[in-house]
């Protein structure tokens, strides 16, 4: 009996030898002329550079007929989506013809005319003449219809000048970005959505994808696809075989792993295939769908199942991968029959049962930062966003890289799934149909639809209005779908109701409180009635929050949330947070630990919780204030009154510049947060790297003695010598105040003593941070009243034409908006406005870039921000909590549902 060859040593002596063989130079690259380069090969971008260039050396060796009739013809040069073309090349986009176009022969010799625009606005024949006339060869990026989709599709396209038979052309290939090993949308593909809705075509999808990440990382990639939520959910798994039907990995809970004889599609198992071979069957063909009865592991019976299998070869060994999905599978784990699920973050991991739900026992979260209002809509606050964010939930959220991905939506509408419209004015959701709120009433389309009057409503005083500022209406198509129309194109339609700071608000409850009764209507701003985990069991604002499990949750059928209760308590500092989970045991969560890092250190010797950090855009900052704060002036303190009160000094780039070029930003990292997290910053928006500005570097350094020489040259100096310098008669005196946290008042201990140096007087003032942030418009102590001269504190968004839109004009905060407008510094920039108009009308990526760094530019040399530190978040959680994701994108406690506590 022939021994069956175990997968890990035989793919171990494969990569062995071929390490060896590189190591004495016994292996040769592919060459053209050996024909080993060929369309079906065509794998990354380094293959279709290689491929274009054996195309062109072919046109040289055969002739321009011969050249024709084998990239039509032959398989070499022509393989699915990969195939070779020749274009003229020529400034006058109108006259441009496709010479050689293997996919519609017709369209050769023709001016394609209406191809000239691709998805992206861009000039497709205009950048094709630009890159080929000024450099000869190079790669075009740009989005048309994917035949084999139907949708617009990235595809990447390099292409080589050539004379074709005395025209001046170019030869070229490409290769769709969802056709790249590893490039599958794991928001689209995963095996939630296949569990949710099954078909053959999603079914196929899947298991080529997977196929792509096996090809592309090789063994490595066996246990994610074995284990990862995005590869395993509810009753879909995926598996390997070797072409001996030697099962590789299999997710299969009811199964090995791995070894022989333990494959449902073994041949020895006549009820499903009769002794039929169906590993052979995969293996000759490549890809073949196959029908058959086998255990759902979801609920342990025998039923009908449709697998798809595809045959790869990883480091030189074939592998059968495949996947199904059972049609009689009935109810899938927390949706209902019809489209009831989510194509949320396919690696949020999912829970037991019905009946482990709330059985986890009590959760104690520390929020020193204490929430003041459970309503996100009438707080600048992040702490009371996540406080709320167990209760009431947004229609999409980010996860910790950044991603999309669906709450109380279905899937996130994009252009190719057609949830975005062609001309990116609407955008359609779809809304999940097992959610009900915690009252039993079901979440419908008009709750999102009154959300936006909720928050659009004249008086109201929504800190989020800005997100719906470039959207006409907003209306009902059904029960549960739910239309978002923009007054004009825009690339960026997720603003509205995505993040926590956006969530869905029921309608019945929130009906009387529109425009100026908002803030009067204290029951459901501090007793959200919501869909999330959780219910609110008692609020005591500005100390903490007591929640009840939610009983209708949809996840309580995956014995999600496990815990029962939780405490979100406020008071204290940082520090003691930290302690309470580092050394004392006391909670299981501690937030926002604004902490010196030698401190921090100390507390986190006692090894009793692990520390989590993230980065995303928050930066710490000075806000200037761009108007006067002084207390004698009554009703028109720190008013902008359409530009008649501004600042003495602080409007002067002069005294803005010398005030920055006098930090030192690597000693405020050093003694208050530590590599871990911040990083020294000259601008407002840190990332991503595309539109970083490099602009402002001059305040990386800290140059004292050029600060001096500054305000010198601009009159601005101590006449009195009392030692305080004047600008027009007026005292250089600042009151500079901000949150309560250590970490913040050694900060400004060390800017004190720094301008003090330059002459300039200050005070310092710090203040409760439930008070500073909250949204309590007769407090004269918050940031949106900047009673002072310069306040610090850290913010922070996800895309920057949502982020800069808190520094129009129009958002000036003041009395008129109960001081909850997002321009808290009270800048105001004809030109800044101008540009914003721009980037909220363009849609080519490259140039949204350039303009969200001028605006960046705008508004840190106007010195009303002086950036300090890019910030990251960092949190602590006890070590017997498990699923703790820390997230800088949104709510740190994005995913508090899948949290346990292990035992």
């Amino acid at each position: 009996m022939m021994t069956k060859p175990n997968f890990s040593q035989a793919l171990i002596s494969v990569i062995l030898l071929c390490a060896v063989a590189q190591a004495f130079g016994s292996t040769e690259n592919p060459s053209c002329s050996d024909y080993s380069i060929t369309a079906g090969a065509v794998r990354t971008t380094e293959d279709v550079q290689a491929f274009v260039q054996c195309a062109y050396e072919f046109v040289q060796e055969a002739g321009f007929e011969e050249a024709r009739r084998a990239f039509h013809e032959d398989e070499r040069w022509r393989r699915g989506q990969v195939y070779v073309f020749v274009s003229e090349v020529t400034p006058m986009t109108d006259q441009t013809r496709n010479l050689v176009f293997p996919p519609d022969p017709a369209r050769e010799g023709t001016v394609l005319e209406e191809l000239r625009v691709d998805a992206f606005g861009n000039n497709f024949h205009q950048e094709w003449h630009r890159i080929l006339s000024t450099v000869g060869e190079g790669w075009i990026y740009y989005a048309f219809t994917n035949p084999a989709t139907g949708r617009d599709e990235p595809k990447a396209t390099y292409a080589k000048s050539l004379d074709w038979d005395g025209t001046p052309a170019a030869i070229g290939s490409g290769i769709y970005r969802r056709d790249i090993p590893g490039t599958c949308n794991s928001e689209e593909v995963n095996a939630m959505g296949l569990e949710t809705d099954p078909s053959e075509e999603r079914l196929q999808e899947f298991v080529r994808c997977a196929a792509m990440e096996l090809e592309s990382k090789g063994y490595f990639a066996t246990i994610a696809l074995a284990t990862d939520p995005r590869w395993k959910y509810g009753s879909i798994y995926l598996f390997g075989l070797d072409i001996n039907g030697y099962t590789l990995f299999s997710g299969d809970p009811h199964s090995g792993q791995s070894g022989a004889g333990i494959s449902e599609l073994n041949d020895m198992m006549d009820g499903p295939f009769g002794g039929r071979d169906v590993v052979s069957v995969g293996d000759a063909f490549g890809e073949t769908l196959l029908y058959y009865t086998a255990r759902n592991p979801a609920s342990g019976e025998m039923q009908r199942k449709v697998t798809f299998v595809k045959r790869v070869v990883a480091h030189g060994l074939p592998i059968l991968v495949g996947a199904g999905y059972y049609p009689d599978k009935g109810v899938p784990p927390g949706s209902e029959e019809e489209d009831n699920g989510s194509d949320g973050d396919p690696e949020r991991p999912t829970g037991n049962d019905s009946e482990s739900a709330g059985q986890g026992g009590s959760a104690t979260l520390l929020y020193w930062q204490a929430p003041t209002i459970l309503n996100p809509y009438l707080s600048s606050g992040t702490k009371d966003a996540e406080a709320a964010s167990l209760v009431i939930e947004p229609l999409a959220e980010y996860n910790p890289n950044g991603e999309i991905v669906a709450v109380l939506a279905a899937r996130v509408p994009t252009l190719d799934n057609g949830g975005v419209s062609d001309d990116r004015t609407r955008i359609t959701w779809n809304l999940r149909g097992d959610v009900v709120w915690s009252d039993g009433t079901p979440l419908t389309a008009n709750d999102v639809v009154f959300t936006w009057r909720y928050c659009t409503a004249p008086g109201g005083g929504c800190t989020a209005a800005s997100s719906f500022e470039n959207v006409a209406s907003v209306d009902a198509v059904d029960e549960r779908t739910v239309s978002i129309t923009f007054d004009g194109p825009t690339s960026f339609p997720y603003a509205p109701f995505v993040t926590s700071e956006s969530p869905i608000l029921q309608a019945s409850q929130f009906a009387d409180c529109l425009g100026a009764a908002a803030a009067d209507c204290t029951d459901a701003n501090y007793g959200p009635i919501g869909t999330g985990p959780y219910i609110v069991a008692d609020f005591r604002t500005y100390d903490s929050v007591l929640y009840r499990f939610n009983p209708l949750y949809r996840g309580v059928e995956s014995g999600l949330p496990s815990f029962g209760e939780v405490i979100l308590k406020g008071g204290g500092t940082a520090a003691d947070a930290a302690r309470s989970v580092l050394q004392l045991n006391e909670a299981d969560y501690a937030w926002n630990l604004q902490v010196e890092p030698e401190i921090l250190a100390s507390i986190s010797t006692g090894g009793g919780g692990t520390i989590v950090s993230a980065f995303a855009t928050s930066v710490e900052r000075l806000m200037i204030n761009q108007t006067n704060p002084d207390a004698s002036l009554g009703d028109l303190r720190s008013e902008y009154a359409d530009g008649t009160n501004p600042h003495p000094f602080l409007t002067d780039p002069a005294v803005g510049r010398a005030l920055s070029l006098a930090i030192d930003r690597d000693t405020l990292v050093m003694t208050g947060y530590g590599e871990h997290a911040g990083r020294p910053t000259c601008n407002v928006w840190p990332a991503p790297p595309d539109q970083v500005s490099t602009n402002n570097d001059e305040c990386l350094v800290q140059n004292i003695s050029l600060a001096k020489e500054i305000l010198d040259d601009a009159g601005i100096v101590d006449s009195d010598g009392d030692g305080v310098r004047e600008r027009e008669g007026v005292p250089l005196k600042i009151l500079f105040q901000t949150s309560t946290n250590s970490v913040r008042q050694t900060t400004q201990e060390l800017i004190k003593g720094w301008w003090e140096e330059l002459g300039v007087e200050t005070d310092l003032k710090n203040i409760n941070p439930s008070i500073f942030f909250g949204g309590d418009p007769d407090s004269p102590d918050t940031l949106g009243r900047f009673y002072a001269d310069v306040q610090m504190y850290a913010n922070s968004g996800v895309d920057p034409e949502s982020y800069f839109g808190s520094w129009l004009t129009d958002q000036i905060a003041g009395a008129a908006n109960f001081f909850h407008g997002r321009n808290v510094q009270r800048f105001q920039s004809d030109e800044y406005d101008r540009l914003y108009d721009e980037l909220q009308n363009t849609i080519d990526m490259e140039q949204r870039n350039q303009i969200t760094i001028a605006l960046n530019d705008l508004l840190v040399g106007s010195y009303s921000i002086i950036p300090l530190i890019h910030r990251g978040n960092v949190s602590a959680h006890s070590n017997d909590i498990e699923g703790v994701r820390m997230n800088a994108w949104d709510s740190e406690l994005w995913n508090f549902e899948t949290w346990t506590r292990s035992h």
